[in-house]
């Protein structure tokens, strides 16, 4: 997990290296990857900007709201975005649409995302990844993209950090609520079910 990690922060800090801070946008769903690179993306623009001499710079995040939201995920975005005091993007006309207008509303080069090799598009991708021709153009960075399942859990209750309570109970993965259930590898015989990070590979 150490080299992990270690590999996490120095992507985060290339990031912030060759774009600068303004230009960075960190994906933030409050899904336990969004997590994971929201408190690498802070430690490494702690880092910078000490490096840089100059005051520590809010971290801008991005959120893309949908209607059939988890009412725990949107408390749990709002509550970090105010614990943390970071700057929060919302959009709600979707991925593609959203991405555009941040990225004309604050001249955003690169996007920090939780991806990891064993989502449905982590599959070849490196650390720095430019976005699909069916997106608009912009950097994709990957901090956590050789990362196990298990070492997002190392991450996160390994330096008790908040994650969102549904994790507690059961799901392993964070979508709409029509579509998102518990992990059924997770219940127990009277129906109840155990938390995320007891199963090895969610």
């Amino acid at each position: 997990f150490g080299r992990a990690l270690k590999e996490g922060l120095e992507v985060c800090a290339h990031s912030l290296r060759l774009y600068g801070p303004a230009r960075v946008v960190t994906s933030f769903n409050g899904g336990k990857d969004a997590v994971a690179i929201l408190h690498l993306m802070r430690a490494a623009l702690a880092a910078h900007s000490e490096a840089a001499g100059g005051p520590r710079e809010r971290l801008r995040v991005i959120f893309f709201e949908q209607r059939d939201e988890f009412p725990e995920v949107d408390a749990f975005v709002r509550d970090a975005v105010e614990r943390y005091d970071l700057e929060l993007c919302t959009y709600s006309d979707g991925f593609a649409a959203g991405l555009e207008s941040c990225i004309a509303e604050h001249g955003s080069a690169a996007f920090v995302l939780g991806t990891r090799e064993g989502d449905p598009n982590g599959s070849g991708q490196g650390a720095f990844e430019p976005s699909s021709t069916w997106m608009p153009p912009f950097m994709r960075v990957n901090p956590v993209l050789r990362w196990s399942y298990a070492h997002v859990w190392q991450l996160l209750r390994g330096f008790a950090l908040p994650f969102c309570s549904l994790y507690e109970e059961g799901y392993t993965s964070l979508g709409k609520q029509s579509d998102t259930e518990p992990n059924p590898a997770l219940r127990r015989p009277d129906g109840s079910y155990r938390p995320a990070w007891l199963l090895d590979d969610g």
